[in-house]
């Protein structure tokens, strides 16, 4: 197999894809993606991110436990040039709040059970990033 070149994730991702495109990359309980299917899946995701008004340079906190969903708002991130901030869903609400005003974070996604402490940090967020928007994986 030919080595890959890509410094980033999504090219490295994007470059398996092309080689090995059927090759299975993720099983997650009864979740499984070939590096194509995930390939496909980030695409869908990040234009999805996109039309929310995610560019680069963004902040996109993410809040799930660990899941194939995780991975795919990360990679959705990068392939925007955005940055992914990863969340600790052990963080209490008061936690979250500094976490997502001190990383002056845009976006977040959580999954739904984590909504509910995900959404009441959000007031402190100054009303120049009020952009926030929650984007909720159903379990």
């Amino acid at each position: 197999m030919k080595k890959p070149v890509s410094r980033t994730a999504p090219g490295l991702l994007a470059e398996m894809a092309a080689l090995r495109p059927d090759h299975e990359f993720i099983v997650d309980g009864g979740a499984r993606f070939s590096y194509g299917s995930f390939q496909r899946t980030v695409g869908e995701y990040a234009r999805g991110l996109y039309a929310l008004g995610l560019r680069r340079g963004g902040r996109l906190a993410i809040l799930m436990d660990n899941r194939h969903e995780w991975l795919t708002a990360y990679f959705a991130a990068m392939r925007l040039g955005a940055e992914a901030v990863a969340l600790s869903t052990w963080s209490t609400g008061a936690e979250l709040a500094y976490q997502l005003d001190h990383a002056e974070v845009e976006f977040l996604v959580a999954e739904e059970n984590l909504r509910g402490r995900a959404s009441a940090p959000l007031s402190p967020i100054s009303a120049r990033r009020r952009r926030t928007i929650s984007a909720v994986w159903r379990t």
